[in-house]
């Protein structure tokens, strides 16, 4: 592989212009070898906190200031470990503290800086909350099919199911006389009496402070009413589809929505 570019470049053509391997290597004139490189999977996955390494070589820790004082003791090596499943491999630890949970993280990345890595992890931990939502709360759990093309349309339709709950979840509140905030309820509601926002006891996330966390616990609140499609209200909806849409049933779906996102 030359570059970065070429191998991102391979990746494009067969993962979403949908080439075959032997296509790819011959429009773009590499290898075979080279497309299958190009196409290994990169891991970024949480290790146990019983993991036992061996560091092979330390790599300087880059962090934006941004992050400096809420993530602590940050460490960042190459490791090798004698489980024997692991024999003869060498891979990245990336340990990191947020407040008082430490991550262990294990990638093959090497190209990637320290902070990169921390936040590719989050970025899949957020797919790891999009598939619970897709099984648990809209009980995708079964799939008809394991094409790739039939796991593409499965997909689809669980997110534009989600997504018409979600506007008629809205709708039935804009109807109700709940609208979703203004810059100017914003601003409002952050002079309001703020004792009963719970201020973080760890000092090393930003919701210790007061400010802050009033922000949080607002913008939390409108995120669960308005953003939220929660299970309960799904089968609210679910018991009253065999009756007509009236005033009653949206103040029913409505009753629902504000006593999940507990909001007066």
């Amino acid at each position: 592989m030359k570059t970065v570019e070429q191998r991102e470049q391979i990746r494009r053509a067969y993962h979403i212009d949908q080439k075959s391997i032997r296509q790819i290597a011959r429009e773009l004139h590499v290898s075979r070898r080279t497309v299958d490189k190009a196409l290994g999977a990169f891991v970024v996955m949480r290790a146990y906190n019983t993991i036992v390494v061996e560091t092979v070589k330390e790599l300087p820790v880059t962090l934006p200031d941004s992050v400096a004082g809420h993530w602590t003791h940050v460490r960042d090596r190459i490791v090798q470990s004698s489980h024997p499943d692991a024999a003869g491999i060498l891979f990245r630890l990336v340990e990191c503290t947020v407040g008082t949970t430490t991550y262990r993280l294990i990638t093959n990345r090497t190209d990637i800086t320290t902070f990169q890595v921390i936040v590719l992890y989050a970025y899949r931990w957020q797919i790891e909350l999009i598939f619970r939502f897709l099984k648990h709360t809209l009980n995708g759990v079964e799939v008809i099919t394991q094409s790739r093309k039939g796991m593409d349309n499965f997909f689809a339709a669980m997110f534009l199911t989600a997504i018409l709950h979600l506007y008629f979840k809205i709708h039935c509140l804009e109807q109700g006389g709940h609208l979703p905030p203004t810059q100017h309820d914003i601003h409002v509601s952050q002079e309001q009496d703020d004792n009963c926002v719970q201020i973080s006891t760890d000092r090393a996330r930003s919701t210790a402070h007061l400010a802050i966390a009033v922000l949080m616990a607002r913008i939390n609140d409108k995120l669960a009413l308005f953003w939220k499609i929660p299970k309960h209200w799904l089968s609210t909806v679910s018991d009253y589809l065999d009756r007509l849409f009236t005033p009653y049933v949206r103040d029913v779906f409505n009753k629902r929505a504000l006593s999940y996102a507990k909001v007066q």
